[in-house]
């Protein structure tokens, strides 16, 4: 297994924060999956899930992931339900530090599978690399745009 933990502050209020990271369909805008959907209907919730793709190299790996808990201010958690070659669990924790900011922690686990797991020593830097360039795309996504500008995708979608 793969842990990589970022720690970032994102002058922007927790809502807007989590309100963004848990739009499902919007996930390619910050993290390096070059697909991202829902599979279930509604607003982003305990239960939901998704499927993820990303691209390691020449290969593309996908998984079907499910969010295990949901709080709209402080974040949610989520866990692979598929048996791909590999998968992502994590969370991401959302603490406000005031009105207009929060911190955001980030914490994913990468569990490979089959011959990937073989390589695992080798894309370990690569993955803990993308992983702390993601939470740097999102704190320069949320506050580059105008307050509630960059959330405003996830009502429309609800």
């Amino acid at each position: 297994m793969i842990r990589s933990e970022t720690t970032t502050v994102i002058h922007r209020p927790a809502a807007e924060i989590v309100s963004y990271v848990a739009d499902i369909e919007r996930m390619t805008e910050w993290t390096d999956m070059s697909a991202s959907r829902r599979t279930t209907e509604g607003p982003t919730r305990q239960g939901t899930q998704a499927y993820a793709e990303v691209a390691l190299g020449p290969m593309k790996l996908g998984w079907t992931w499910e969010v295990t808990d949901f709080d709209p201010v402080h974040g949610y958690g989520y866990r692979t339900i598929s048996k791909s070659a590999m998968g992502m669990d994590g969370r991401v924790s959302v603490t406000p530090q005031g009105p207009d900011a929060a911190r955001v922690d980030y914490l994913v686990e990468v569990t490979t599978r089959g011959l990937l797991r073989i390589l695992e020593p080798l894309i370990r830097g690569e993955i803990s690399r993308n992983e702390a360039a993601e939470v740097t795309r999102l704190k320069a996504t949320l506050e580059s745009s105008p307050a509630g500008n960059a959330a405003a995708g996830v009502a429309a979608a609800k």
